[in-house]
């Protein structure tokens, strides 16, 4: 997809832990593309996504700054399918534009994080996609200490695709229910492949 690159894509559920697998990559000297960085940088001041949802979901999803409060939108959206399927025609097209215009500029080992790696079918564009997985319980567990309580994080989850279908379209699936150090283990192995993959 990109010149004198090997793509790697990360998908996976919230609590997984894939952007601390992204992290280890770029540790390892690998690019990173961030696919939420890139959709909340489209919901800032003065663009059009910005002022498509502020006329969507109204003014009371803005903070005092006139920012879009993730939290106020998340609530809203994660509580109802069809607002949350509402902001992704909004903000996905531009999204995977920019998307892949940053993967087209990087050269390397270069490794999106995207939650959503599945749902836009991007394992069919790239060189490799990992699912990483790790148990419900830990999920939630993970989440929770940032703060979001039990009931925001099973919305989360139950709008989420499920692991088993992401499983059918990944190559390689991590499981993530150890320390960070196991899941360093596991992310050496897959580099060392893909860095022979690369250079062949």
């Amino acid at each position: 997809m990109a010149k004198s690159s090997f793509v790697v894509g990360i998908g996976g559920n919230i609590g997984s832990g894939k952007t601390t697998l992204a992290k280890i990559f770029q540790e390892f000297g690998a690019e990173i593309v961030d696919a939420d960085r890139i959709g909340w940088s489209l919901l800032k001041k003065s663009t059009k996504e910005y002022r498509k949802v502020i006329k969507t979901f109204g003014e009371s999803i803005l903070d005092k700054d006139q920012n879009v409060d993730r939290k106020k939108l998340g609530e809203i959206i994660f509580a109802n399918p069809r607002k949350l399927r509402t902001l992704n025609r909004i903000v996905h097209p531009a999204l995977l534009s920019k998307l892949r215009q940053e993967i087209r500029k990087k050269e390397g080992m270069v490794v999106i994080d995207a939650a959503l790696l599945f749902n836009w079918r991007m394992e069919k564009e790239i060189d490799a996609a990992i699912l990483v997985s790790a148990p419900k319980r830990l999920k939630i567990e993970r989440i929770r200490k940032l703060g979001m309580s039990r009931k925001e994080v099973e919305q989360r989850l139950n709008r989420q695709m499920p692991e088993t279908m992401m499983a059918k379209k990944a190559d390689f699936i991590i499981k993530n229910n150890g320390t960070r150090q196991d899941l360093r283990n596991k992310a050496a192995e897959l580099w060392q492949l893909f860095s022979k993959c690369q250079s062949t």
